[in-house]
């Protein structure tokens, strides 16, 4: 059976798991991953293994979109990120028998243990969209997903980073006793990525990364909107512009109306939830 999935992501970190799928009572998988510069996609039959790895260098790990698609097409199987392309040739290729979850992002830890010769990489770090099967249509992660762990669904962070392909880059936030910390001077709507090493005499030991986000903050200016049109003399129609230094999600805009003559309080309040539209008409008012 031929196959083909693609998604788009972006990240600043250079590995992590992106996609997993398995047969629960058969050896069958299918991994992809991001690996220290290659894109990594292993695919498991009943009788064969095959690996296809692409080199993307520092290409992918900046903070912008990226479009992979794997595939399966015969005996070709194939990796590609933008306009980068890898494949192999498998003459003894079988289907691909998967009855899974499919895993986004990351795996449970006992899945991990189950398939801990393949080295699979740490959760994905960043923002996916747009999967598709086969050419069919996209699907909505938020609407189909069944379980999230240490998943938002209601946004991408913000990619103004000082820092682009993070690595083993972490720095000492706290030594000693406790078992908590607060930490401050962060950035706002920001992911961060946290472990703890415990030590003694006898040596070390440490955890795995965990994840955590900072909240947004308020749009640091709303310009004032481009056009106003009278549509009688109950209605305007209002066209408005995004707001500037946006770190976060914009949840809804509200549209108020005030009397010319200088009163406080507006004539008429509209909430529009629906975020990529920049016009609306307020209705209500006084003629």
């Amino acid at each position: 059976m031929d196959f083909e999935i693609s998604f788009k992501f972006r990240t600043d970190q250079m590995n992590g798991l992106l996609l997993f799928v398995y047969n629960k009572d058969g050896p069958d998988f299918l991994a992809t991953e991001l690996k220290s510069g290659l894109l990594s996609f292993l695919l498991k039959t009943s009788i064969t293994f095959t690996q296809v790895d692409l080199w993307l260098g520092l290409s992918y790990c900046d903070g912008k979109w990226n479009k992979v698609t794997v595939k399966k097409a015969g005996s070709v199987i194939s990796a590609s990120l933008n306009e980068l392309m890898e494949h192999v040739s498998e003459s003894s290729a079988q289907p691909l028998m998967v009855n899974s979850p499919f895993y986004v992002g990351g795996i449970p830890p006992l899945l991990r243990d189950t398939y801990k010769e393949l080295s699979l990489e740490q959760g994905f770090g960043g923002c996916m969209k747009d999967v598709k099967f086969t050419r069919g249509a996209v699907v909505n992660l938020a609407s189909v997903s069944s379980s999230a762990v240490r998943v938002n669904l209601d946004g991408c962070l913000s990619t103004d980073r000082a820092v682009n392909c993070r690595g083993n880059d972490s720095i000492l936030v706290y030594q000693g006793k406790e078992p908590s910390v607060y930490e401050s001077g962060l950035q706002p709507f920001t992911e961060y990525l946290y472990r703890v090493v415990a030590s003694n005499e006898g040596g070390s030991a440490e955890s795995l990364w965990s994840r955590g986000r900072t909240k947004g903050t308020a749009p640091q200016s709303v310009p004032t909107p481009s056009r106003a049109h009278s549509i009688n003399g109950y209605s305007i129609q209002v066209t408005w512009d995004k707001p500037v230094g946006v770190r976060g999600i914009i949840e809804k805009y509200i549209v108020k109306a005030y009397d010319k003559n200088g009163h406080h309080v507006p004539a008429a309040s509209v909430e529009f939830v629906n975020t990529s539209a920049l016009t609306g008409k307020s209705h209500c008012l006084i003629e």
